[in-house]
């Protein structure tokens, strides 16, 4: 387990927010220096070999859109709709043309529609603009600060690097984002999906292939995916709702939110995790933090140091293991497992339970099965059971009852250091055979006789001769009839 939550410590250490330009990108666009092919604000450019437009320089309203024809359309006007045409120069750069402001333009915005074949690559160097782009056939390049683009059923690859503004993508293909401070909301990608963001918020809705995202002290959404999601995040929030694939979560100082996931799941955190209506296996390795959920059809598997765990309705099994752990458990169909140090646990209804606890409380109720707690240092209720119990108790008091108790596994318990009472119920028979060492023994059960001087007793239960229940205490035993009141009742 150490091994596991060291890998915590090292990702909080680690990770750092992600660079707007990763080392050794390439330098931002700039025009070329040599005398445009054509001056105009509304040119129309017969094309033979290119496949590939760049438009870099300009600001405003950019639009891009498709066509059949071999030919580019440009129409560059004023802001407003009365514009005055406004000319753009064009450059030829091998199978590349360039589109930017004409010589001695002055700056500031303009409107723009531009027209390229539907398999032409786009590649856009903006600030403070506003693009879209639809059905772009070729891959799309964005770079810029404080844009605003939408793009729309891109047939190739999208890669931007953008610092402010916003990005909303529908219908593409693969993308690859380097954000600070962006809003990003995708929806409908059929291909891969790999973002390193600083700030902002990054929303991705139905993308089939994986996603890869690596954030600081950002808001990320996947919703309705298929593919697999591989996220580090520090000092943000994640959501991950009805994803179909398998999720690897890595998250410091993120809260994390789960509905509806499938696959297997795997979580590394030091901060708050929720579920709810999962149909997944889980896997969580926690430092600190929390862990609340209720409603998983697979299974969950906890490895912990000083968490509080409050999970429910799990039809599998729940395993927890770790120190200094605030646990309850609260129906699960399968095996509940906990091992725990310095800590609290609570398991209520669950199909069978194995406890091993140092040094803190353990009650356990309603459990279906097999009961085995082995506890050092605390107080152990086991109330309403149904199967055979198994205590090994050394330093605190034990409450054992039976909801029923019928088969022919024999129970055994033991306290090595303090009193044990045992409440039997009023339906289905057993036999009790009891020892004190140093206490003594008391029993209102009628058939059970204690032996001269309390410090052994025997004898059935209902009339029953098996299952046999032995109790072995250091101190007080105390056998109780269930239907009868008693004072701790």
């Amino acid at each position: 387990m150490g091994r596991a939550l060291g890998r915590v410590v090292a990702w909080a250490a680690t990770l750092v927010a992600p660079a707007l330009l990763a080392p050794g990108a390439p330098a931002a666009p700039t025009l070329p220096t040599g005398e445009p092919m054509a001056i105009e604000a509304t040119p129309l450019v017969p094309l033979d070999d290119e496949s590939a437009l760049s438009v870099i320089g300009l600001t405003g309203q950019i639009s891009i859109e498709t066509h059949d024809e071999r030919e580019l359309r440009v129409v560059s006007r004023e802001l407003g709709p009365d514009g005055a045409e406004r000319p753009v120069a064009i450059w030829a750069d091998g199978n590349r043309l360039i589109v930017g402001p004409a010589p001695g333009d002055r700056s500031g915005p303009r409107q723009m529609r531009i027209e390229i074949p539907n398999t032409f690559a786009v590649a856009i160097d903006a600030t403070g603009s506003d693009l879209a782009l639809q059905s772009v056939g070729g891959g799309i390049e964005l770079r810029g600060k404080d844009v605003r683009a939408a793009i729309q059923g891109s047939a190739g690859s999208i890669t931007a690097t953008l610092e402010g503004g916003s990005l909303k993508v529908g219908g593409s293909r693969d993308a690859t984002l380097t954000l600070r401070g962006v809003v990003v909301e995708f929806n409908g990608m059929s291909g891969n999906v790999n973002v390193r963001a600083a700030g902002g918020t990054v929303v991705l809705n139905k993308v089939d292939g994986p996603i890869d995202v690596e954030s600081q002290e950002s808001k990320l959404v996947m919703e309705g995916g298929a593919g697999s999601i591989h996220v580090k995040a520090r000092k943000g929030d994640v959501t991950v709702i009805d994803n179909g694939g398998a999720a690897e979560l890595e998250l410091a100082g993120t809260g994390l939110h789960l509905r509806g996931g499938k696959g297997e799941i795997t979580v590394t955190s030091d901060d708050s995790v929720e579920f709810s209506a999962m149909l997944a296996a889980m896997r969580l390795e926690m430092l600190g933090g929390s862990i609340k959920g209720k409603g998983n059809q697979g299974s969950l598997d906890v490895r912990a140091r000083n968490t509080e765990i409050e999970v429910g309705s799990i039809e599998q099994g729940v395993h927890v293991s770790g120190d200094g752990l605030r646990v309850r458990i609260d129906g699960v169909g399968g095996e509940v497992s906990v091992e725990n140090s310095f800590g609290e646990i609570v398991v209520q209804t669950a199909g069978s339970a194995i406890v091993k606890a140092d040094r803190g409380n353990v009650t356990l109720q309603g459990v279906l099965g097999a009961v085995s707690a082995t506890v050092t240092g605390g107080d152990v209720h086991i109330i309403d059971g149904n199967g055979p119990v198994t205590l090994d108790l050394d330093g605190g008091d034990a409450q054992v009852s039976w909801a029923s108790l019928s088969g022919d596994k024999d129970s055994k318990l033991t306290n090595k250091s303090g009193n044990i009472t045992v409440k039997f119920p009023v339906a289905g028979g057993c036999r009790v055979e009891a020892k004190s060492t140093y206490g003594g023994i008391d029993s209102d059960l009628p058939t059970v006789r204690v032996m001269e001087g309390s410090k052994e007793a025997q004898g059935p239960v209902n009339g029953g001769y098996r299952p046999v229940v032995h109790v072995v205490a250091t101190g007080d035993v105390h056998l109780q009839n269930g239907a009868v009141p008693h004072d701790d009742q």
